[in-house]
């Protein structure tokens, strides 16, 4: 499996292998960015959380995504149900369709699914920025959820049908980074 060469690295604050989950109360929260977003049982969590919190996830998913890539791998499959929160911070989870960068191959779907770039779904490889349009997809969500202009404006560069006209991670850490200052 791609996760012990990605673990090892001491960059794990971001990344997190998901084993199951347990804990002294019953039951266990277990929150991923679609739940806190689109579950009515939810709306409380969502309501506790700012604009900057919020700003803060996307940077940890930003972050975690980068580190993949620059570790050689592609996640190929980030969507707000493989980024779970807890306390205020996005962790990535899923691991089940990581590839090498090197190893990408095209896959044939046979259903649309929203997360995944147009040119992924037209036969092309996973790339990078084949990534950051999934990335995309969850910074609109987020934005249209919280009324962020902001995060908007980043999804919507992040989503671009040009792969070409998407910007970096690297991009986006900055751009992210810059707003959480504020």
């Amino acid at each position: 499996m791609y996760t012990t060469s990605i673990w090892n690295t001491g960059r794990e604050k971001t990344i997190v292998t998901d084993h199951g989950i347990c804990g002294r109360e019953q039951p266990v929260n277990y929150m991923t960015v679609y739940k806190v977003l689109y579950d009515p049982t939810a709306e409380k969590t969502k309501l506790g959380m700012s604009i900057a919190d919020w700003l803060r996830i996307c940077y940890d998913i930003a972050d975690g995504l980068d580190h993949m890539h620059q570790k050689g791998y592609l996640y190929c499959d980030l969507k707000t149900n493989n980024v779970f929160i807890s306390k205020k911070k996005g962790y990535i989870i899923d691991f089940g369709k990581v590839r090498k960068i090197t190893h990408s191959s095209a896959k044939k779907y046979k259903e649309v699914f929203s997360h995944i770039a147009p040119e992924v779904l037209q036969g092309s490889p996973a790339t990078t920025a084949s990534d950051v349009y999934s990335f995309g997809k969850i910074l609109k969500a987020i934005a249209q959820e919280v009324n962020s202009t902001v995060l908007l404006q980043l999804g919507k560069t992040a989503i671009s049908s040009d792969p070409r006209k998407r910007p970096t991670l690297l991009g986006l850490l900055i751009a992210l980074n810059a707003e959480k200052i504020h």
